[in-house]
């Protein structure tokens, strides 16, 4: 089954970039198949990681593409092209484009809403569960750069499940491995990987319509 996953937030700085390479990444080493990120963020975060892999000799596993058009018709002509071919196709999406979001939505069969556990970005958050709802878009939230067992943790998880979000039950922890991951191709044994496989795993399972790794209220 072909799946298409969308990476979204409205606010930037959540990890998206992030957390859409390293489900990728975690993907092709897990499955052993093709995975395709495309890079719908005119800053091209994903791309330049891709490309400063590529440039010392390690490129990336997932096969990283760079998608940027002015109408969202074409954008969606273009991003199920694209999609072709491959099993698992990550969105990355800008923070601050609409268009380009809605069109995601649309044409994904489930939205990852990055959010951190910041009185900042859980709004920012919920605002892009309503956009998807509005889509018809299945959601689910990955709470990441986390300290476990924190106040803030708790409190943002609280108020997404009684806004009845479904909320990852595993998080993307705030640590310095996962950051140095930036611009390389991370090996099995890095924080990016170690973080990112459980939610890779997640997320599958939801996709397949578990929902033993969540939390709804």
């Amino acid at each position: 089954m072909a799946v298409t996953l969308a990476v979204v937030n409205l606010k930037g700085g959540t990890g998206k970039t992030t957390t859409a390479i390293g489900l990728a990444e975690c993907a092709v080493e897990a499955y052993n198949e093709p995975v395709r990120v495309l890079d719908l963020d005119p800053q091209g975060s994903a791309s330049a990681w891709s490309q400063a892999a590529e440039a010392v000799g390690e490129p990336l596993r997932a096969d990283v593409l760079p998608l940027i058009e002015r109408t969202a018709a074409k954008l969606r002509r273009e991003t199920l092209g694209a999609c072709e071919g491959f099993p698992l196709v990550i969105l990355d999406t800008p923070p601050g484009d609409p268009n380009v979001i809605d069109v995601a939505f649309d044409l994904a069969d489930l939205a990852i809403i990055c959010s951190g556990a910041t009185a900042l970005d859980v709004p920012r958050a919920i605002d892009a569960l309503s956009a998807a709802e509005e889509m018809g878009c299945p959601t689910v939230v990955l709470l990441t750069q986390t300290r476990s067992g924190t106040l803030a943790v708790n409190e943002a998880r609280s108020v997404l499940l009684d806004l009845g979000a479904a909320v990852l039950q595993v998080t993307v922890p705030l640590r310095q491995s996962i950051a140095v991951s930036a611009n390389l191709r991370p090996l099995a044994s890095d924080g990016l990987m170690k973080a990112y496989g459980p939610v890779l795993g997640a997320v599958l399972n939801f996709v397949d319509g578990s929902t033993d790794a969540t939390e709804r209220n």
